[in-house]
């Protein structure tokens, strides 16, 4: 199930960073992209540990 979080996550990211990018800054679209990411590896990780 973590896995599958996770690679929505990341998918998620992805697509803020570089299809919808919902704010006009440039620098906030990157900030939570990135948080997309982070959380996506985390739920990975979580995963592979359990």
């Amino acid at each position: 199930m973590y896995i599958f979080i996770g690679i929505l996550n990341i998918l998620c990211g992805i697509l803020v960073c570089f299809v919808i990018g919902p704010f006009d800054n440039k620098v906030l679209n990157i900030c939570i992209s990135l948080l997309f990411f982070v959380n996506g590896i985390l739920d990975i990780r979580k995963a592979i540990k359990n």
